[in-house]
């Protein structure tokens, strides 16, 4: 697939709010997509994603909430895909492992200096200028990163009161950093001691 406009019968996600009011669609690519990341730049009318269209590689695509029109905004081979809340720039990692910065609207990728392999972008902040990015691991460690310079700074530390059997999962936090939400897997197991076995 390149460009296109999604089908009526693809309306099968939505928003729900947080507070009053009522839920909205959100159209999607039925089975055309797996969905990884969502992100709705700051006026709340584009959505970057990370999919797969059939059996080729995953990439990312922008999509217009209100028309349904939707693109794709960088190569084949990149996940982990997210938009700057202007709207103008994305961060993705490549088939290569490092991360880069790709125009919205075209032109060439710029690397994005400061995020290792190992870690992931949670969000960009207000400014379009940094992003959060987590190493993936609980305690969830939140470093502020300027993808331009590479310069970076410790943000958060955080973990779940409870750590027992805690294995991996997702964080998000908000542009302006002060509020965030992950989830985890945890697996716990139970130890017997038995005596007089025989």
């Amino acid at each position: 697939m390149g460009d296109g406009v999604l089908p009526v019968d693809a309306w099968k996600s939505g928003f729900v709010p947080h507070g009053p009011g009522g839920s909205a669609h959100l159209p999607v690519v039925g089975h055309a997509h797996r969905f990884h990341l969502l992100l709705l730049d700051a006026g709340l009318s584009k959505l970057a994603f990370t999919g797969s269209d059939g059996g080729q590689p995953t990439r990312g695509y922008l999509l217009d909430v209100g028309s349904g029109q939707w693109r794709t905004i960088t190569p084949e081979g990149t996940t982990s895909v997210m938009l700057a809340p202007n709207g103008k720039l994305a961060v993705g990692k490549t088939e290569q492992g490092g991360f880069e910065l790709f125009p919205v609207d075209g032109g060439q990728s710029t690397p994005a200096k400061g995020i290792s392999s190992s870690e992931e972008p949670v969000q960009w902040d207000g400014s379009s200028r940094h992003v959060y990015v987590w190493d993936r691991r609980f305690p969830a460690r939140i470093f502020l990163v300027d993808p331009w310079t590479g310069e970076r700074k410790k943000f958060l530390e955080t973990m779940p009161p409870d750590p027992s059997g805690v294995l991996y999962g997702n964080f998000y936090i908000t542009p302006d950093g002060k509020t965030y939400a992950y989830r985890f897997r945890r697996v716990l197991s139970t130890l017997f001691a038995a005596d007089g076995l025989k």
